[in-house]
């Protein structure tokens, strides 16, 4: 391996922390070898062109003369501060994809009716679970109801359901409270149970949602 690609690899440092931040900030997980490294390089790109656009006044940094020349000088600097630049971009693009931003873009322009990743995450996100909070959750092997606030959830990719819900009530179907509880911790496959809202909007409603 040539000095040139050892230094290369130190300055790309931190695109790659950058891409391991992102990796884990959003719903989709599952990122290819190829994906990971490809978002490595271009967060890192991104992250000393924004660095040397702020530092343009007193000259920029060195980073794109060293690569133009192919000089192998290291500058830590440079390196510590566009890694602190590219893990802001890298929480400012998880936003944007967890809240599914773009998808929201496409809907408004009427380019696309399409959700970003899957019903499970961006209804759980939606505003108004947010704000009336409360859920039903029907538990098709057992034959309960939980009544609870959400207050975290597992990862749309996850084969199993996770719900962390508190102030729970648990009944039977047939409406009966049998017993409540602080808090509760369930964890289902996503076949297993259904959700519903008392509360919608402005409207009472009962919105089924399977796995």
């Amino acid at each position: 391996m040539s000095e040139f690609t050892v230094t290369i690899l130190f300055v790309l440092l931190p695109g790659i922390f950058s891409a391991i931040v992102l990796e884990q900030l959003t719903a989709n997980r599952s990122w290819s070898p190829f994906r990971f490294f490809l978002n490595a390089g271009a967060l890192g790109v991104a992250a000393y062109l924004v660095l040397h656009l702020v530092l343009l006044h007193w000259g920029g940094i060195g980073f794109w003369n060293n690569l133009e020349h192919q000089k192998f000088d290291i500058r830590w600097d440079e390196v510590a501060l566009a890694t602190v630049v590219a893990t802001v971009l890298a929480f400012i693009l998880s936003f944007v994809a967890n809240a599914g931003l773009v998808h929201r873009l496409g809907r408004t322009l009427k380019v696309t009716n399409r959700f970003s990743g899957d019903v499970w995450q961006q209804w759980l996100n939606m505003d108004e679970l947010k704000e009336q909070g409360w859920i039903y959750v029907r538990d098709r092997q057992s034959a309960l109801v939980y009544q609870g606030w959400v207050r975290l959830f597992s990862e749309a990719n996850e084969p199993t359901r996770e719900l962390f819900l508190v102030d729970v009530k648990v009944y039977q179907e047939n409406g009966d409270l049998l017993y409540s509880v602080p808090a509760m911790y369930l964890s289902r496959k996503s076949e297993d149970i259904d959700i519903e809202i008392p509360k919608f909007g402005e409207k009472e409603v009962a919105v089924e949602v399977e796995g």
